[in-house]
């Protein structure tokens, strides 16, 4: 939880009512985003996790991870523009942590754009490291990812 201002911010897992929201939130972050479908069928799925940031009930934040035996890959984590800068991203990213770690995972990755200078920032403060890159990865534009991946203690 965090204060902002006379309000508490705070991350709990996604529930099926968030759905909608959090496609609305795709869209808005993503030129390629996740539909509404894909958050439902992904949602009902045990290996995925999606977690929401919301402040006076209103979603303002998600992160989500799926499993892949002791692995952990992050599916998305978005933030509502006026909420950026805010440690919204490090809380949901802290939650998704500590959900793998309960999920005995030994690794987590993440693909971002080479072009997402604040992201790739925040994700070293959280001690990802570059892997690698992924030519054309990206699509509306074109580009690519860095592929990172954090070491989750054991």
């Amino acid at each position: 939880m965090k204060q902002e201002k006379n309000n508490i911010i705070y991350v709990r897992r996604m529930e099926q009512e968030d759905i909608l929201t959090v496609a609305h939130l795709e869209q808005e972050c993503f030129p390629v985003p996740w539909s509404k479908a894909a958050l439902t069928e992904s949602y009902k799925q045990d290996i995925y996790s999606f977690f929401v940031a919301v402040i006076e009930e209103k979603v303002i934040g998600y992160g989500g991870i799926y499993y892949t035996c002791d692995e952990g890959n992050i599916t998305n984590v978005a933030v509502r523009e006026q909420w950026r800068t805010r440690g919204v991203a490090t809380m949901l990213l802290e939650n998704i942590f500590e959900n793998a770690a309960k999920r005995k995972c030994k690794e987590i990755y993440l693909e971002v754009r080479v072009s997402n200078k604040k992201a790739i920032s925040l994700y070293e403060k959280m001690d990802f490291v570059v892997l690698g890159r992924r030519k054309n990865f990206y699509d509306k534009p074109t580009e690519d990812a860095l592929v990172l991946c954090k070491k989750l203690p054991l």
